[in-house]
Formats: C-alpha cells, structure tokens, sequence
C-alpha cells in the first residue's frame, strides 16, 4: 500500500495547495485502495495488483484540467513535452515492456542452445558419435540463431516506433514504480545467474574426476548456458525499464540517437564511438579466450569486469 501513496503523491508533485488539492488526493486513495483489496481478494498477487491498479488510476492530468488546477501554479504558453501528440502513450509503453520481456526470454534460451551445442557436441565426440552430436549441433544453434533473429526483429521494430519521441512524465512515473516492484527479481535473477555460473567451474573439475576433461566442459558449458540465460533475461527485463524512465526522449539506437535526444542529452562525441565499438571487442576478447587459449573458465570474468569499466570511463569523459 506504500508503493501506491508514494505513487500519488509523485503525481501531485508540483501542484499548489489547496482544499481542492487534497480532496482530490484523498477521493483518489480511497478508490485506489479499494481497488487494490478488491484484486487481492481475486487472487492476486501484492505487486501485481500494485501494477494494476496504478495502471488502471494512470495519470491525473485530465483531473486536474478540469478542477483547473495547473503544476507549478501557472498556465504554460507552449505545450508541454508530455502533451506533445508523438508522446509515448501508457498502451504503448507497457506494450514495449511486454515485447522486451518475451524477446529477453528468447534471447536468454537461444544462448542456452548455443552452449548446449557445443557441450553435447563435446561429449557426443568422446563417445564416439560425433556425427550425432554435429547434427544436433547445426539443429541447436539454428534454433538458438533463430530465436536471436526474432527476438531482434521485435525489439528493432517496437524500438523504432517509439524512437526520438518525448517520454511523458507520468508514464516515466508509472514504468519507475514497476522497475521498483521487479528490483527483487533482478538482484535475484543476477545472484541466482552469477553463482551457478562459478558452481559450473567447479563442476569442470567434477567432471574431470568422474569422466575426463571432455565431459568436464561439456558439464561445464551446460551449467554456464543456464547461468546466462538468467544474466541476460535479467539485465533485458531492467534495461527496459531504464530506456523508459532514464530520459525524457527514447533512443532506439544509443549509437545514432535522434535530433531530439542528441540536444537534451548533449552526448559527448567519444561517448558515442565507444558505444559503437566496446561491447563488440569485449565479446571477441571472451570468444578469443574460450576457443584459442581454451580458457572458458575465466574468460567469462571478462563481461563484469567491462561493466565497471564502462561505467568509469563514461563518467569520467562526461565529467
């Protein structure tokens, strides 16, 4: 019940005081609360009836329009970003989250058959059946490049319908209160994903003592799939919410942001390179170390540590 007071008194952020002011706080709170114990009581879940009813209440604009109650206690004489016609209405936000979900889910299983791939296809060869283990290896990664290629193609395609188009605030609002709700998940799913990822080094050496080094990495291999499938879906799911909520304008592509966020973001030319070229190079240094130097074990330390390093170097030349 929190989430929802603090979500309605965010809304009335900026609006003068008055008898109307609060009336209209308290009107909205009872009927919200209503709402909220009527879905509780259907079964649902605590913060799924938060989404709900947060989503059905959405903005208090129109309310205020026509109390004529305005924000900041004066009448704009231009429009407003979040009243602008190409703004990004709530349908077409939530359904960017949804479309970013199912396409992070995708993405998340094609890795795993990628790695599933290579890890029968290893042990496949060990016992003998290597044409076995090529021919599913051509199915799984198909299979895996696949999921890659539609999950793509929708994230492409709802990413440049919404591009260089102004993020109201009340949308922003809404989208910051799920993010909030999902912090759990995501700290869980990242926990979850980095330690079965160390747990499958150690079954490397497991699979050494019962089988030999080619059942070692196939185990290996297997275990870091299901690691980074929670890795990726995680971080897609949080990643959505940010490109929601970090700025006013959305970018579809970081690399070639459009007129309207390159001036209310103001990005520093080397900013823009680097996002061009640094992950690229990171994934061929893990790539690199895992098929040439067979060091998978520890090439994968490669991707946090180029997180952190990202972050300081993109603060320190935006400072």
């Amino acid at each position: 019940m929190k989430t929802i007071r603090d979500y309605l008194e965010s809304l009335f952020l900026g609006v003068p005081e008055s008898l109307e002011k609060e009336q209209l706080k308290a009107d909205l709170m009872a009927n919200m609360e209503d709402r909220y114990e009527e879905l509780i009581s259907e079964g649902k879940g605590e913060h799924e009836a938060i989404g709900i009813t947060i989503t059905e209440f959405g903005s208090i604009d129109e309310l205020l329009a026509d109390l004529e109650i305005l924000k900041d206690g004066h009448q704009q004489e231009e429009p407003a970003a979040d009243n602008r016609q190409d703004a990004i209405s709530h349908e077409e936000a939530f359904a960017f989250l949804e479309i970013y979900r199912r396409s992070a889910l995708k993405i998340g299983l094609g890795v795993l058959l990628i790695l599933l791939s290579v890890s029968q296809l290893i042990l496949l060869s060990e016992m003998y059946v290597e044409y076995v283990g090529l021919f599913l290896f051509f199915i799984l990664i198909g299979c895996g490049v696949g999921l890659f290629i539609v999950a793509g193609m929708a994230i492409t395609n709802v990413s440049k319908s919404l591009d260089d188009r102004p993020i109201p605030r009340n949308v922003a609002q809404e989208v910051s209160t799920i993010k909030n709700n999902y912090r759990r998940s995501f700290a869980a799913s990242i926990t979850i994903g980095v330690l079965i990822i160390i747990f499958s080094v150690g079954l490397l050496f497991i699979g050494e003592m019962l089988g030999g080094d080619s059942l070692g990495v196939s185990m290996m291999l297997f275990g870091i799939g299901f690691g980074v499938t929670l890795l990726v879906y995680g971080g897609m799911v949080q990643g959505s919410f940010e490109k929601l909520t970090s700025e006013r304008i959305f970018v579809a592509d970081e690399d070639q942001p459009g007129p309207r966020a390159r001036q209310a973001k103001n990005l520093p030319p080397f900013i823009v390179f680097l996002n061009g070229i640094y992950w690229p190079i990171v994934v061929a240094i893990f790539l690199i170390g895992g098929f040439i130097f067979h060091a998978w074990s520890i090439s994968w330390i490669v991707f946090p540590i180029a997180g952190v390093l990202y972050g300081s170097i993109q603060a320190a030349v935006e400072r």
